[in-house]
């Protein structure tokens, strides 16, 4: 198990949480999926989701690049295990699913009219095509043998839209086909 001590990075901060874990940013380039203090499998469950996450970036499933498990020492946190684990991946910069629906959902609520409003048509199509790129990527990791269980077209993937692309997030729930 390789050791790290994250102080030489930038002071964390929460970007998501999930029923066992949360994400800090921990850099520019790298986040930290920590399990929460009050699960007592999330460490098991981790290391499970570092090695779906790893299976799909080798086959070519758009997910952040997986770097590892590694110890943390010291991230200044006390909603997580320190000292624990944490699953080390790559930063992307955009909206998360739940982030993009939202702000979708509220669109339609605040104009009445939203169907007829032009504003509406860019963003019904950037909303078609983010759905279109994110069940092409589900397909692709049922046909490698997953079962995406709590896979929600609202919620666990981040849409990157500098890189025009879609990455698939938190496999926490995912199971192999048996």
């Amino acid at each position: 198990m390789k050791t790290k001590n994250f102080q030489k990075y930038l002071l964390p901060y929460e970007i998501g949480r999930g029923a066992e874990g949360i994400v800090y940013k921990i850099s520019d380039k790298y986040v930290a999926k920590v399990p929460r203090i009050c699960y007592p499998d999330s460490k098991k469950n981790l290391r499970k989701e570092f090695e779906i996450a790893k299976v799909l970036f080798e086959n070519g499933v758009s997910v952040p690049e997986p770097e590892g498990i590694f110890k943390i020492r010291n991230l200044g946190l006390t909603s997580v295990i320190i000292p624990s684990e944490a699953f080390i991946m790559e930063y992307i910069k955009g909206k998360t699913g739940s982030e993009f629906f939202r702000d979708y959902s509220s669109f339609r609520m605040v104009n009445p009219n939203f169907i007829e409003s032009p504003s509406f048509a860019g963003y019904n199509e950037e909303y078609n095509h983010i759905k279109k790129l994110y069940e092409e990527e589900i397909k692709k990791a049922k046909e490698i043998g997953f079962l995406p269980f709590d896979a929600e077209f609202n919620g666990n993937y981040i849409w990157s839209a500098e890189r025009s692309k879609l990455y698939l997030i938190d496999f926490g729930m995912w199971e192999w086909e048996t």
